[in-house]
């Protein structure tokens, strides 16, 4: 036994002190002072004269002895709460992910070893506390089991949940008297439910929580990729940007490669220079990608010297590249000119593009051409909402408004807002269409041209005017690294081509661009209010897109090239391919995540609109997976009451690879409906993620319950406090003093300092 127990201490504290020979508060008052008052009778006289210093000492000293001794004969003894042996059950949860595997530094045992030392080595905590408890020891990563020793415990949970964990052991014991839960744990929670409300929830059933915390709170030396954000669908030739954040500490500034890999080799890598010590930053490589497949890809960080964590330096991510449905787009022309020919020109061969034009050859006369029937666009411009949704784009060109009635334009401005679409104008719109829903549209102001300064007035129609003159196309920063405007994935070459582009000629002055727009190309030298004037110019408008192309000359940039280059078919690719892509589809797909682990559950939702882009209520979908395997199952999806056009299902991941998802919706009408995408299925990094030791929330935890914290400085306390902690199932029991170790020895201490004191001083 200690010389006297913490529990002992802190029950005289809370006044829990009681006596075997009971004297009242007056006798124990007059007992002290007649002991005090013998003290000072015995040194009333002495053999030989003495300082009265050391006259004081010696009585402090005799007094304190008789005090002591009479406080013994009193039968002291401390009420203390204690367990009743082998009646009430304790649960030990073991934490066993992956992060239990971490080596904090290289000359210590990782976070598992020293979580089973503190339990089951030097200190025992688990065979001592089995003396006074029935224990239950429970391995728990996501979810807990029973643990049989530690010599199973694997480290290979992938993720951590102290909430369902905790959860799922108090509900399994709710029928046993439970004092308590022993929580061994790096505290890096990562499960879905904050483990706080549990505790909370807990403390409301007086079931106390003892955390113990391994693991150091922070990673001295550790370059985390935290996440890869990428388009999950290409359309042909595109070009593919890849954004990755990534934090360090330990390596700020230094520089390292950042690799792409397909199928093990190499196919993109940048260097790069970490962020400072705790800081993410943001970098971006670039891809074209070329096989038509599901592609998947790793990048990652080189791994450094001395780094804690390299299982966080890759990761895994996907590109849905298999050809697709070519996009629709409706192209309408009020006249021959070169900018309707070569636009066509660009887009010929583009199997992901079908641009269906109507050109005005004359009066009433109209050319049809890209149609994909004879009945397409035979009355003109669509009347109907069913007509124009069809498509995924419209570019106008040189219109005039009579070539619409207002029904047509409240459709068209319907198409881009609720449909979703793309809406382009090539060259400008007329003061006509001011007041207008086409107004609307647009990214820029409208301006009258009688208001225009006069030399803005005239348009490009007079070349010796500025408005007609040649200019060189000036990229505004946000126009440098839009994927429109990319003629190279590499950024100075990108703007040595971009050097080397034909002048422009003529520009339609409208206003300017409207507030949050992006100017993407602008005039190098004519301004408007002090703003350069906008040359292209795009915006969100409801559930679509916008832009103007405020010149009708982007011809030259194939006309004064050599024959052999691509870049005026590219960029118009590009942007017709971002204002058609980004539509809504009658029938969309979605999950919860990109990227799943094996035995995750993965929730697809779908939605379903009418002909009028209407949410639809009444389909019938059917949700198809084929696993990496080949093998595939088909299920039902639910309609979802609180949401309109909703369809769900869930199922259950249990492979690696790629799985490929389609969702099906019959229609007697339609034919079937049908989109896909594909899951990935990988390896789990999140154990490893922002990985140091969360103590703050151990300590939390207990605080929140009334239970304690330890760590491996304190842990030999843990079995006294939970055998003598008040709960629900202990009692109140007497604990006797006299015999405590501590008073013996206090009282020969005092005895003998007497003694010495008065062999020093020469008394008898």
């Amino acid at each position: 036994m200690s010389l006297i127990q913490e529990h002992y201490l802190q029950a005289i504290v809370d006044g829990n002190l009681t006596f075997g020979v009971s004297l009242g508060i007056a006798g124990l008052i007059l007992g002290a002072l007649l002991l005090v008052g013998i003290a000072l009778f015995a040194y009333r006289k002495t053999t030989c004269p003495i300082s009265r210093p050391w006259k004081a000492a010696l009585v402090s000293l005799r007094a304190a002895s008789l005090l002591l001794l009479g406080f013994l004969l009193l039968e002291p003894g401390v009420l203390v709460s204690e367990v009743t042996p082998q009646e009430t059950y304790l649960a030990v949860l073991v934490d066993d992910s992956q992060s239990m595997s971490i080596r904090d530094q290289s000359n210590l045992p990782s976070r598992h070893e020293q979580g089973v030392e503190l339990l089951f080595g030097r200190e025992n905590v688990v065979g001592r506390l089995g003396e006074n408890f029935q224990v239950r020891t429970y391995r728990f990563s996501d979810v807990a089991q029973r643990l049989a020793g530690p010599e199973v415990l694997s480290q290979d949970g992938e993720h951590s949940s102290l909430a369902v964990s905790m959860e799922q052991v108090t509900s399994e014991l709710a029928s046993f008297p439970l004092a308590g839960l022993v929580v061994v744990s790096d505290g890096a929670d990562n499960g879905d439910i904050d483990p706080l409300q549990t505790a909370r929830e807990l403390a409301e059933k007086k079931i106390p929580i003892y955390s113990v915390a391994v693991g150091a709170n922070e990673i001295q030396k550790d370059v985390n990729l935290l996440d890869v954000s990428a388009a999950k669908a290409l359309l042909q030739d595109s070009i593919y940007r890849v954004q990755v954040n990534i934090s360090q500490r330990g390596y700020a500034g230094k520089r390292v490669r950042l690799t792409i890999r397909s199928k093990g080799e190499p196919i993109a890598e940048q260097q790069i220079a970490l962020p400072d010590d705790g800081k993410a930053k943001r970098y971006t490589l670039e891809l074209s990608p070329k096989d038509e497949d599901i592609l998947v890809y790793e990048i990652s960080v080189d791994e450094q010297p001395g780094e804690t964590i390299t299982q966080n330096n890759k990761h895994r991510f996907f590109v849905d590249n298999r050809r697709k449905k070519p996009l629709d787009v409706l192209y309408v022309e009020g006249q021959p000119r070169n900018e309707y020919k070569f636009i066509r020109r660009a887009v010929k061969d583009d199997q992901s593009l079908r641009l269906a034009t109507y050109l005005q050859t004359g009066p009433r006369k109209f050319l049809r051409q890209g149609i994909q029937s004879p009945q397409e666009l035979s009355s003109g411009f669509p009347k109907q909402a069913e007509d124009l949704f069809a498509y995924e784009a419209v570019v106008l060109g040189n219109v005039d408004k009579t070539l619409f009635n207002e029904e047509q334009l409240q459709l068209l401005q319907d198409f881009v807002a609720k449909r979703g679409g793309g809406f382009l104008v090539v060259g400008g719109l007329n003061e006509a269409f001011i007041g207008t829903p086409l107004e609307n549209l647009l990214p820029v102001e409208m301006a009258y041209e009688s208001r225009l300064p006069s030399y803005l007035q005239g348009g490009p129609r007079r070349g010796d005017h500025p408005t007609g003159a040649e200019y060189a196309a000036q990229l505004t920063r946000e126009g440098q690294y839009s994927p429109i405007l990319r003629l190279d994935s590499q950024d100075s070459k990108n703007r040595e081509l971009w050097a080397k582009m034909p002048a422009l000629q003529g520009v339609y002055v409208s206003g300017r661009a409207k507030p949050g727009a992006s100017v993407l190309i602008e005039h190098p030298s004519l301004k408007y209010q002090d703003s350069a004037l906008p040359i292209l110019t795009a915006q969100r408008y409801g559930a679509g897109r916008s832009m103007v192309l405020a010149t009708a000359s982007s011809w030259r940039w194939q006309m004064m090239m050599p024959s052999e280059d691509q870049s005026h078919e590219r960029l118009w690719r590009q942007t017709l391919r971002w204002l058609a892509s980004d539509s809504q589809q009658r029938l969309t797909l979605t999950m919860d995540r990109d990227t799943y682990n094996v035995g995750e559950r993965v929730t697809v939702s779908a939605q379903l609109r009418d002909e009028e882009f209407e949410m639809d209520n009444n389909g019938l979908l059917w949700l198809n997976i084929t696993d990496p395997e080949g093998q595939t199952e088909e299920l039902p999806m639910d309609w979802q009451l609180e949401k309109d056009g909703t369809y769900t299902q869930s199922f259950t991941v249990k492979r690696e690879g790629v799985y490929d998802l389609a969702v099906k919706v019959p229609s007697e009408l339609d034919g079937e409906l049908q989109t896909k995408s594909p899951l990935l299925v990988t390896p789990s990094r999140r154990e490893f993620l922002n990985a140091g030791a969360d103590e703050a929330l151990m300590r939390r935890l207990a605080a929140t319950t009334d239970g304690r914290f330890y760590n491996a400085s304190n842990v030999h306390q843990l079995v006294d406090d939970v055998t003598f902690a008040p709960n629900a199932y202990s009692k109140m029991e007497v604990h006797s003093l006299w015999d405590e170790p501590l008073f013996l020895i206090l009282l020969v201490l005092l005895v003998c300092l007497e003694w010495g004191a008065r062999r020093l001083k020469g008394l008898s």
